[in-house]
C-alpha cells in the first residue's frame, strides 16, 4: 500500500510518500485481506527523475519497473517520456496476462502514478496517471493537489482531505514565489500524512514516516531538485525545522 500527494505552482512542486511496507508485501488481490505485520518503515518508494519526482502504488513491484523504464529518461521531454512509460507499461502487463491473469486485473484496476515536473506552459505541474500510463485527471489544470490513499480512507474523507492540504497552501499563497514557500509546502505535506497516519492507526497502512521530494528555482534559474527523509512527519511542524532537514539530493533513487 502507498500514500502519496503532490503539490504544484507556479513557483515550486513537491511530491510525498508514505515509507511503510508489510510482510508479505501488500500486492493480494483480496483487498479486504488483513494486513500482515510491518515488514519496514524505511522503505524509499519516492524515485528521483531527470529533472522530477515520480512514486506509484499500491503494488510496489509494479512500480519498481515503471521507474527503471523511464529513470534514464528527462521528464521534460514529455513524448519521449510518456511514450516509454506507457510502452513498458503495456508489454509487461501482456505477459501477466498470459501468466497471472488475476494480477494483471488487479494493476490494471487499482495503479495509481503521480509525478512531479516542470510544465511545458509555466511553472510546475502534477500528473496522474493510471497503469498504462494514461492521463487519470484530465482537464484539472497543471497546479494544485492530488493523491492517492490506502484502503482505510473512505472516499468522502480522501476529498475532505485533499482540500484541506489545497486550503492550507492558499493560506499561504504569498509565500509561493520565495524560497520559504518550499518550506510551507513540506510542512502542509507533513500535516496531512500526520492526520491520515493518526486516522489508520499504529499498525494501519500507512506509517508514521514521509519522504519527500521538491522542485524550485534556483536564484539564477537553474531547477533545484531536493530530497528530505525518510523521517518522522510529526516533526516537520515548523519551517525551521524543515529548512535544516531540506538538502540537496545528489544521489539516484532506486
Amino acid at each position: 500500500m502507498t500514500l502519496c500527494i503532490g503539490f504544484a505552482t507556479a513557483h515550486f512542486a513537491l511530491l510525498a510518500s508514505d515509507t511503510r511496507t508489510f510482510r508479505p508485501a501488500i500486492d493480494d488481490l483480496e483487498e479486504s485481506r488483513p494486513l500482515g505485520p510491518v515488514e519496514s518503515d524505511d522503505e524509499r518508494k519516492l524515485c528521483r527523475l531527470t529533472s522530477g519526482w515520480f512514486a506509484s502504488g499500491p503494488e510496489l513491484g509494479w512500480a519498481r519497473e515503471a521507474y527503471r523504464a523511464v529513470a534514464a529518461v528527462d521528464v521534460r521531454d514529455w513524448p519521449t517520456f510518456s511514450r516509454v512509460l506507457s510502452d513498458e507499461a503495456r508489454a509487461r502487463i501482456a505477459e501477466l496476462d498470459d501468466k497471472e491473469p488475476e494480477r494483471a486485473a488487479f494493476v490494471r484496476r487499482r495503479t495509481m502514478t503521480l509525478l512531479v515536473r516542470p510544465s511545458v506552459e509555466d511553472g510546475f505541474r502534477v500528473d496522474v496517471r493510471d497503469w498504462a500510463g494514461d492521463c487519470l485527471m484530465r482537464g484539472l489544470g497543471p497546479w494544485g493537489t492530488r493523491g492517492f490513499f490506502p484502503r482505510e480512507i473512505p472516499r468522502e474523507e480522501q476529498n475532505s482531505l485533499l482540500e484541506g492540504a489545497q486550503a492550507a497552501l492558499d493560506d499561504h499563497r504569498r509565500f509561493h514565489g520565495q524560497r520559504f514557500g518550499v518550506y510551507v509546502a513540506v510542512a502542509v505535506a507533513a500535516a496531512f500524512f500526520a492526520e491520515v497516519y493518526r486516522r489508520c492507526g499504529p499498525t494501519g497502512s500507512i506509517g508514521p514516516r514521509i519522504e519527500i521530494g521538491t522542485l524550485s528555482q534556483g536564484e539564477t534559474g537553474e531547477l533545484r531538485q531536493e530530497r528530505l527523509g525518510p523521517v518522522e512527519a510529526s516533526t516537520l511542524t515548523h519551517s525551521a525545522v524543515v529548512e535544516e532537514l531540506l538538502t540537496e539530493d545528489l544521489c539516484s533513487a532506486s
